[in-house]
Order: C-alpha cells, then structure tokens, then sequence
C-alpha cells in the first residue's frame, strides 16, 4: 500500500542546495483531526544530509506498513529531525511519549464521559490509522514490553482491532509509524546509560526499520549556536563567535566517548545540543547586557545543566568548560578593560 501523495517538496526546503524533491502534501490538504497538530517550520533546524536521506527513503517507500525506530543519545536532535521532516512534507502528526504504566487503551482509546454522556474517545493508534496521520511515539523503551506484543497489528500495519467498542478499523494508506528512543532496540548495553528501559525481544526489532542519529555536524552546530546567539544579544556589536567557538569545544570534549569518565561509576555526561544552545544564549544575553556578575560561564553552565548533575559531575563539567571558554573568557577581559 503506497501514501497518497500530493505533491513534491523541493529539497532547498529542508536546507539543501539540490534539485532533488520529497513527496509530500500540499499545505492544508491532508486531513487533520482535532488530536492532530500541524508542526511548524523551525527555520533554524539542521539536517544531516545522510539522515535525511535515510528517512526521506523509508518515508516514500512502496510498502508503507513498517516503522521506523530511530535511536541516539538524548539531545542529539532525533525527535526534532523527524518534526522538522514533517513539518516540511506537511503531514498530520500525533505524537505521544510513553510511561511505565500503560496499556493498549493509552493507544486504541477509551469509553468516558463528556457533557454527561458516556462515549468512546479514540487514542492517538485510532485516530492515525482513521485519518492518515503519522503517530510518532517517543521513549519507546519506558513502556512495557508487553504492551507491543499487545499492538502487535499495530506494527504489522494492519487493521486494529478494537475489542472494547467492537470494531475493526482499517488503516489508511498515510497512516506511518516512528518510534524515537535513546537505546538500540535490543541492545542491554545501550539500555544501561538510561533508567528504567526495556530492551525488546528480537521479534519486535524485525518489523522496524532502523536509524541511528548522532550528532549534527560540527560546522553546522556552530552555525545553529551562532543563529541562536545573534537573535539574543543585546547589543549588534557584541562578538558571538569566540563563545560560539569555545561552546563546540567543551561539546567534542564531553563527547567523546560518550561522556568523560571521572570514577568507576560516573561520568561527565555529552552536552546536547539543545544545551549547548542554552549554555550559549545565557553567556551571551548576560554579557551582551553587561549584567554584573563574578562568573558568567559559572552561573550560565549552573543554568543550562551543571546542577542537575551530581557534585563530581559539575565539578568536573564546570572545570573543563572553564579550561575550554578561558580563550573566549580572555578576550572579552581584555575589551571590558579598554
């Protein structure tokens, strides 16, 4: 069963200096249930190019029936990417993120009451699957391995079948799937980094495709942190790029390895770029504005992440953030003394 397809997305739309296009829909066609959410064009979003293509090839693939299950470290840009793709293609989207405590009813929905009156309420699989819309279920791991052997038809691309209301609800052919998470699918030892997450039995990982995000590239991580930066500086002369450069510094430098050891049992964790992007924004609204303050890499590293780690861990974090910032520190020193 292939999408119904409206039209072709210029490649340029997603940043792309190409010729190529993407099938997609025209704007304000597709139908759009009241759970359903257009996703806004984020006009800051980098996409990398070998992700991109990867996921443009499951996204126009003949036989619409298998997930995508795309994996990565927190932070790197996995559930933005997939938003930002679909924003773009101009896809209905139902998003829902998963807990410990669910069943299939969090999925196919439920009776309750409204105005007085006691009605079913489909879940987010129903709505999907009734109006062709792309279900993106993040944590996917969080939720108990027993509840996918439940949704098994759900995976299969099947019609779902409802046995609280009775009723078997065929899928429509833009109905898709993609499942985010931080951990490989049936790998334990990626599973070991995160709390409370189940690896999947090797029957669940077959009916998937499988991508792997990473970190976006670094010359385009510097020009998102350089974007981000410009739009919040007070003053149109302030220098961002030395904070710019330092910040992707202390990235490479928590990254490698994922995360840099500091005993047997803790590590300085990879700093994302969504914090990075934060880290950079308070250093330089807060310098920009000449706000006083004894240490701003201090106080903005305290914000962005460093007290929500463990002592050593900030400490650590703080002390080689302040090794990585001390050229960019330097400088700016020395312009407040002129």
């Amino acid at each position: 069963m292939s999408m119904q397809f409206t039209t072709r997305i210029p490649a340029r739309t997603f940043g792309f200096e190409s010729d190529k296009t993407v099938l997609g829909f025209l704007a304000h066609t597709a139908a759009r249930p009241k759970m359903a959410r257009t996703v806004p064009v984020d006009p800051d979003h980098v996409f990398d190019v070998r992700f991109f293509e990867r996921l443009r090839l499951w996204w126009e693939w003949h036989d619409t029936r298998s997930p995508l299950f795309i994996s990565g470290p927190s932070g790197c840009g996995k559930t933005s990417t997939v938003m930002q793709f679909l924003a773009r293609v101009n896809a209905p989207v139902i998003s829902i993120t998963c807990r410990r405590r669910m069943d299939k009813s969090d999925f196919i929905g439920q009776w309750g009451m409204q105005e007085g009156k006691f009605q079913w309420f489909d879940g987010p699989a129903s709505v999907a699957w009734r109006y062709g819309c792309v279900l993106v279920i993040n944590e996917f791991s969080l939720a108990p391995p027993e509840i996918w052997v439940a949704l098994n038809d759900l995976f299969e691309g099947d019609a779902l079948t409802n046995a609280r209301r009775g009723e078997v609800i065929p899928r429509h052919p833009n109905a898709r799937i993609i499942i985010t998470d931080n951990i490989r699918c049936c790998d334990p030892q990626s599973a070991m980094a995160y709390r409370d997450r189940h690896v999947q039995d090797p029957s669940s990982a077959e009916r998937f495709w499988h991508l792997t995000a990473d970190w976006i590239d670094a010359d385009a991580e510097k020009r998102l942190l350089t974007r981000r930066a410009l739009a919040v500086r007070a003053t149109p002369d302030f220098d961002v790029a030395p904070w710019v450069d330092a910040a992707a510094a202390l990235a490479a430098h928590t990254r490698s390895a994922e995360g840099v050891r500091i005993s047997n049992s803790k590590r300085v964790p990879a700093l994302s770029t969504r914090v990075l992007i934060r880290l950079v924004e308070i250093i330089v609204r807060t310098l920009s504005e000449g706000s006083p303050c004894k240490d701003v890499l201090k106080d903005a590293l305290d914000l962005a992440i460093a007290q929500a780690l463990s002592v050593d861990a900030a400490a650590a974090l703080q002390e080689m953030a302040h090794f990585d910032f001390a050229s960019a520190a330097a400088n700016a020193s020395k312009k407040r003394s002129r």
